[in-house]
């Protein structure tokens, strides 16, 4: 991470990771650490971790006091009634408290300008949270969960990236090579979404990027956490992670001389000034046009209006140590 990218003056902004319900012979929250390591190493942020229990958090306060939020993969699925969709088959699971806190917490942090970002499950609750829907894949997962993870992750395949996106921007290429494990993708797309990246034998949406209201939004289908340490453009996706919420970092937390300065310096060097060049990213705000985000879910989802907005564009790590206390349902969390 550059000096421009270091926090300033001793103050890191703050990130939330909301967990997944999970079960270790009792009910457990989970986050695997390889989505919390990155956040430190690479966006320079605090990380706090937000239970997916909805009578436990305060969304309107939470969303205040976060800089941004990363929604994580997950060994569970959005509920099929959030988007009008089937009954998933027999062995695949949904976190319904999850949903509610990740679409609750998300759309209200847009609301306040703040941005979003996905990896995995949060790109598909993201693209529902725009009223997107979402359908199985059947080629992206070559296994179970309970298996080898190096060998889950083995799995990969391309992805091209149009010339406008702030992915090619930030990784300077236009296909990347990346894992590929999900059972889930995007059916149709969001109202007032951009597709970052498109799978180069199937053409499925794998990136997508908005800006609502100011707020940031990036998320990938893959998972960038997982090779961080040996792929470029993994660690550029959380290059520009942090990059996102120092643009929206509270002015009164930084030093004056860099208040007005940091923000478009650090997001024009990154391809993220105006919320990117990527045609329909700017979208509704920039048109006086309405979008209403779908944060309880319903079939069809005709809550989404817009009158603009790209809608014709074409899980996981190492485990947590078993041996930690309070651990032991985290070692399969995605």
């Amino acid at each position: 991470m550059t000096g421009q990218q270091r926090s300033l003056n001793g103050v890191r902004p703050l990130v939330g990771i909301v967990c997944c319900n999970e079960q270790a012979g009792r009910p457990v929250q989970a986050v695997a650490s390889r989505f919390v390591a990155p956040l430190t190493a690479l966006a320079d942020a605090s990380v706090i971790l937000i239970p997916a229990i909805p009578e436990a958090v305060d969304l309107p306060r939470l969303a205040a006091m976060l800089d941004g939020l990363l929604l994580t993969g997950a060994r569970s699925h959005v509920a099929p009634e959030r988007y009008g969709g089937a009954a998933l088959p027999d062995g695949q699971t949904i976190d319904r408290d999850r949903d509610t806190v990740a679409l609750g917490l998300a759309g209200r942090m847009i609301d306040a300008g703040k941005p979003i970002f996905g990896i995995c499950r949060g790109l598909q609750e993201i693209n529902v949270l725009f009223g997107g829907s979402l359908g199985p894949v059947t080629s992206h997962h070559p296994g179970a969960w309970d298996g080898d993870y190096d060998a889950l992750f083995a799995h990969a395949h391309d992805v091209e990236l149009p010339a406008s996106g702030r992915l090619a921007t930030a990784t300077g290429a236009r296909r990347l090579r990346v894992n590929s494990v999900h059972h889930q993708g995007i059916d149709r797309l969001g109202a007032g979404l951009s597709v970052e990246a498109t799978g180069a034998d199937d053409g499925l949406i794998e990136a997508i990027s908005a800006c609502p209201c100011g707020a940031g939004v990036l998320a990938v289908q893959w998972h960038p956490e997982w090779d961080v340490a040996t792929s470029p453009a993994s660690r550029a996706f959380f290059t520009l992670l942090g990059a996102g919420v120092r643009a929206s970092f509270p002015t009164g937390r930084l030093p004056m001389k860099t208040r007005f300065l940091l923000p478009f310096a650090v997001a024009t060097t990154l391809g993220l000034a105006a919320c990117g060049s990527n045609g329909a990213a700017n979208n509704a705000a920039a048109a006086g046009e309405t979008l209403t985000l779908n944060e309880e879910g319903g079939a069809g989802n005709d809550a989404i209006v817009t009158d603009g907005g790209n809608l014709d564009a074409p899980a996981d790590n190492q485990a947590l140590p078993a041996d930690v206390p309070g651990n032991a349902a985290a070692t399969n969390a995605l």
